[in-house]
């Protein structure tokens, strides 16, 4: 992605180096567009000591705000973890971007980290289209330097209900987008909840999702069948060219309905 460095670059000309200041830890303000949800204080604490062996050596981008105030546009780690580190300043290269400018490298730094868990994804993509930055993923595509598809398949997950999104996030090392995808095929709250909660206790892959997905569509349907049963033939018998087959709908379940009636449509196809 070259959109981080060609915004950041906006309104300078080509080859201009742009300098670094030494700006004041308590004249920096977080970013207002923090796109991960998930504690990452083990990562600062980590992060923190390094600084304290070695010092800071990339600089952290922001914007100025009035009252002789910034705010950062990447690099929020690196400033908390100086803070942690107990240094009083570090070292900034200063933009002047608008705010909506500002949100869309927030998103395509944390890509380019991949620090973004596709939930958190799909919401900044959401953001950008209620902020009216863009008009739709095709749009988003073109800013954010990602494909339709991905974006697409990353946006599917907010149809998720909130429960399941949360358990997405705090089982993300079982729990992948793949298997969220799957879930929201699921109607029913109850049964999506219990599915993703035998997935995380199971540690379930996505190929054993899917076929507890495929089961439970049977189950599904066999229990339609027989809350609708009054309604349908009990039984059915047919004869046709030599081939006879009785089927008792009470005794079969649907999987086995499908095979027979598949044989059946094959013997007739060879008949004629």
């Amino acid at each position: 992605m070259a959109v981080l460095g060609q915004m950041l670059g906006a309104g300078v000309p080509a080859g201009t180096p742009i300098p670094t200041v030494e700006l004041g830890l308590e004249s920096i303000q977080p970013s207002p567009f923090q796109l991960r949800r998930r504690a990452a204080q083990t990562h600062i604490e980590a992060l923190a000591d390094s600084i304290r062996q070695v010092g800071l050596i990339e600089p952290i981008c922001v914007r100025p705000l009035p009252g002789g105030e910034y705010q950062i546009i990447a690099g929020e780690c690196r400033w908390r973890a100086a803070k942690l580190a107990g240094f009083e300043s570090m070292p900034c290269r200063v933009h002047e971007l608008t705010e909506d400018q500002a949100f869309v490298l927030a998103l395509v730094e944390n890509l380019q980290r991949e620090d973004l868990s596709p939930l958190e994804e799909a919401l900044s993509y959401q953001q950008m289209l209620d902020r009216g930055i863009v008009r739709n993923r095709a749009g988003i595509a073109r800013l954010v330097g990602v494909s339709r598809a991905r974006i697409t398949q990353r946006m599917k997950l907010l149809e998720l209900d909130p429960i399941t999104q949360q358990m997405l996030e705090d089982y993300a090392t079982v729990l992948t987008e793949y298997h969220g995808r799957i879930l929201r095929e699921v109607e029913s709250l109850t049964d999506r909840r219990s599915l993703a909660e035998r997935a995380v206790a199971g540690k379930w892959s996505g190929a054993k999702m899917r076929a507890e997905m495929e089961e439970y569509n049977r189950l599904r349907d066999i229990a339609a069948w027989q809350q609708d049963g009054s309604s349908l033939p009990r039984s059915y018998s047919v004869s046709y060219a030599g081939f006879h087959l009785h089927l008792d709908i009470r005794r079969a379940d649907v999987s086995l309905v499908t095979e027979v009636l598949r044989r059946l449509v094959v013997r007739l196809e060879t008949a004629r």
